[in-house]
């Protein structure tokens, strides 16, 4: 579309281009138009949508790409359009959604994700979207959900799970809890694995046949500096599971330990707390090397690596010695451009000096006509 072809439609509120063959939308392309409240753009290749295709459209209510080819929502696509309400993107060959898609939507009811190929949705996807009503997200490929996914969704909310493959574990037993705190229903959506869960509806599945082997919960750094000194420092092993693993953590001495086996700094510098949490008493060249936290229950085990480098800073008073010589030389190099400038000044004025003539004032008449140096006369 050429956005010329638009100038002048200041007025335009509805605008029907279903079932063509545009390839693509180019940045700002609806800019001529900003009171669009319904866009439908369905049956269309759009491969090539660029981030800025729906900007000024801060009034659109309605977006449909149905039957698209986009592939992979990027990044701020939707980020003009607070406005939104709904948005229909079935069949549009998506495997990936960006994470601020929908962030911040305070109007948007309806998203429509079904029929592509998705495998998993951010914890913040609708972080700041209060108000979804309805979600359907069946015929893609997800087996699981994070638990905090709804945290901002009021509720109530139709979500619509069924062609999916899930796994009716741990990481799906918050789903009916949910919606049974927080009003809505669940379209009769079937495991897929376990397989003693096979077929069997989600919500109709009791909390403690919920289970799952370890997996790791949330990312963290797999590097940690360290200053020597430091007191208390502490490793998180991020995992969970159902029933709770068993944690054990391997230092790198080689020696294994966990909350069982050390309680108080048996060995004088590590201690595992209840929590699992790894607690270094204090930060020396001893504790710097790789830790490993594996996590072990009847369905399986999982390991996590993280390493501790210990970081020598300057001393208290080696950067109080800094301190002060960048000072003095700043000082010494100020005094030396004061030194190197007054001559300057003195001798560009001797030379401005010497340029303008003397001139004689004869206090009858005034100034009188400059008299060369040297040449000066007391008569009148």
């Amino acid at each position: 579309i050429n956005k010329e072809l638009f100038r002048g439609l200041t007025s335009l509120q509805h605008l029907y281009l279903s079932g063509n063959k545009l390839d693509g939308i180019v940045e700002n392309t609806f800019c001529e138009s900003p009171k669009l409240v319904l866009l439908e753009l369905d049956g269309n290749p759009l491969e090539n949508i660029e981030v800025g295709s729906f900007n000024c459209l801060n009034q659109l209510g309605y977006l449909n790409l149905n039957h698209t080819s986009i592939g992979r929502t990027k990044g701020a696509l939707f980020k003009e359009l607070h406005q939104l309400v709904v948005v229909s993107l079935s069949h549009s060959g998506l495997e990936k959604i960006a994470d601020d898609s929908f962030q911040n939507k305070s109007r948007l009811t309806r998203i429509d994700l079904s029929d592509n190929d998705i495998e998993w949705l951010n914890a913040s996807m609708f972080y700041g979207t209060p108000q979804i009503g309805t979600l359907r997200l069946q015929n893609n490929q997800i087996t699981k959900l994070p638990e905090n996914l709804f945290a901002d969704v009021a509720g109530p909310l139709n979500l619509s799970l069924k062609g999916n493959p899930l796994v009716c574990d741990c990481q799906l037993d918050w789903i009916s809890g949910w919606l049974l705190e927080n009003g809505g229903n669940l379209d009769k959506c079937l495991c897929d694995q376990p397989s003693a869960l096979h077929g069997l509806h989600l919500d109709s599945i009791p909390y403690d046949r919920f289970h799952c082997k370890p997996y790791i919960i949330i990312d963290i750094p797999q590097i940690y500096n360290a200053t020597p000194g430091d007191k208390r420092f502490e490793l998180v092993c991020p995992v969970g599971g159902k029933p709770p693993p068993t944690i054990t953590w391997t230092i790198p001495s080689g020696e294994k330990i966990s909350k069982n086996t050390v309680h108080e700094y048996e060995n004088g510098l590590y201690r595992v707390r209840g929590n699992d949490t790894l607690v270094i008493r204090e930060i020396t060249s001893a504790v710097e090397g790789w830790f490993t936290c594996e996590a072990t229950n009847i369905l399986g085990h999982i390991s996590v690596d993280l390493e501790v480098k210990v970081v020598h800073v300057p001393s208290n008073w080696m950067v109080a010695f800094l301190a002060v010589m960048i000072v003095l030389f700043i000082g010494c190099a100020l005094c030396l451009v004061v030194t190197f400038l007054k001559p300057c000044r003195r001798r560009r004025r001797r030379r401005e000096l010497i340029r303008t003539p003397a001139r004689r004032v004869d206090p009858r008449y005034g100034p009188l006509s400059p008299i060369a140096e040297g040449n000066e006369t007391d008569e009148l």
